[in-house]
């Protein structure tokens, strides 16, 4: 009897084990089994519900968290692939073996990605042939570097540009790996002139009102069996660029300081409608080597221009400035303006006239400024160590053709004309 109660009695508390052990098993497993799964999920999900799962859920246990992040990593924090890859050259402005480059271009180099100085960058060089150095600005632009002559170029030379190992870096650091060089050689002259009498604009730029007649090629006085350019300017034509002018101008200014001879020829014409009749009270310019003004500088008279004059003679007139802003009325007021008289040209009417002008521009004697003026191949006028131009940033630029000042201000006007024509060909630009 008391085997079987014992064994009875064995049965029930085995069952109520099972009992009350099942929820609890059930449930020790199933804290198990997510909690596996949330240290799963930190591989998986996205970094903010990584972090959400971990920071905020208390039952995670901190330390098994914090094996698990030094093993993987925080996943709060974006995994960075480092860059090794170190920057290259795209290309070249001018390409390499380039010719007939312009005497003022600005070279530029391209890079696969941004760049920054690297502990090279000052060995950065251009050089000629003889491995003379040029004179230069340097500057990094995003990918690009740029290398900017502080002088014209000279002509009819090739340079080596060089860029050396470590010289540039990209933004993590990695420096240019080797040395890199490439040449270019420039024009012996800027002889863009024919290719402007056959339509290209490029190179000059038509100030003039839109009428036939105010330039044309012409075939009414040739120059070597070569057509000429005719301008035509009348009173009663528009402004043009606050003046009355039939013009053309040089797309591309110089550099500033920079040093170049001019040559071009021009023919009065005699007798006729178009004949260059004597105008007492007016004068005009007929070549002329404007400025550009700095910012929040005003337009002020060219630097240097060649006028014809109601006396009958060729003047040049020259102003000069070495302050960073100029004006007019400053110039004028300190005597920085001079004319010199370059002789009659009544005896030229009809006749085709060789002029060269020599020009080292400078407004500073420190400079050495030079002007030399050659007519039909004699030196006329002869100026050196004396300021030519204004103090700016931006170099001169010429303008070839007629321009009228008075009979763009009626309230002073006292010219007896209501014509001018004149004719130009052969125009060159040297650059030293």
């Amino acid at each position: 009897m008391f085997k079987k109660n014992f064994t009875l009695f064995m049965c029930l508390i085995l069952l109520s084990v099972s009992l009350f052990s099942a929820p609890v098993k059930s449930s020790i497993a199933g804290t198990i089994h997510n909690r596996l799964a949330a240290v799963q999920s930190i591989d998986n999900v996205q970094q903010e519900s990584v972090t959400k799962a971990v920071y905020d859920d208390p039952i995670v246990d901190i330390q098994q968290w914090s094996v698990k992040k030094a093993v993987y990593g925080d996943p709060a924090v974006p995994k960075q692939l480092s860059d090794t890859v170190p920057p290259s050259i795209s290309t070249t402005d001018p390409a390499s073996g380039a010719k007939n480059i312009s005497a003022d271009k600005t070279v530029t180099v391209s890079f696969s990605e941004d760049i920054t100085a690297g502990s090279r960058y000052k060995n950065i060089a251009i050089k000629d042939a003889s491995g003379r150095s040029v004179n230069m600005t340097k500057s990094i632009n995003g990918n690009t570097l740029v290398l900017n002559p502080v002088n014209n170029l000279n002509s009819g030379v090739t340079y080596k540009v060089t860029i050396p190992a470590k010289a540039v870096k990209d933004l993590s650091d990695n420096s240019l790996k080797a040395v890199y060089s490439f040449s270019f050689t420039t024009n012996t002259v800027d002889n863009t002139w024919m290719e402007f009498l056959n339509g290209s604009d490029d190179f000059w730029v038509k100030d003039m009102a839109n009428n036939t007649y105010s330039g044309s090629v012409s075939n009414n006085y040739l120059q070597n069996g070569i057509p000429s350019y005719r301008f035509e300017l009348r009173k009663t034509d528009p402004i043009v660029k606050d003046g009355k002018r039939s013009e053309i101008e040089r797309a591309q200014p110089e550099r500033a300081a920079s040093e170049s001879t001019y040559n071009f020829s021009v023919l009065l014409p005699k007798g006729g409608s178009e004949d260059y009749a004597l105008d007492p009270e007016g004068d005009e310019i007929i070549a002329q080597w404007h400025n550009t003004p700095d910012p929040g500088e005003e337009w002020t008279y060219p630097p240097l221009a060649l006028h014809v004059q109601g006396d009958g003679h060729y003047y040049l007139w020259r102003v000069w400035d070495e302050d960073p802003l100029s004006t007019d009325e400053k110039m004028r007021s300190e005597g920085k303006m001079e004319t010199h008289d370059l002789g009659s040209y009544l005896d030229d009417k009809g006749k085709w006239v060789d002029w060269s002008f020599h020009v080292k521009w400078g407004w500073l004697s420190s400079q050495q400024p030079i002007i030399e003026v050659y007519k039909n191949g004699s030196k006329v006028f002869e100026l050196k160590d004396k300021p030519n131009t204004t103090n700016d940033i931006i170099g001169n630029y010429m303008q070839c053709g007629i321009y009228k000042w008075e009979w763009g201000h009626p309230e002073v006007d006292q010219s007896i004309l209501t014509s001018r024509v004149l004719y130009y060909n052969n125009v060159s630009i040297k650059y030293q």
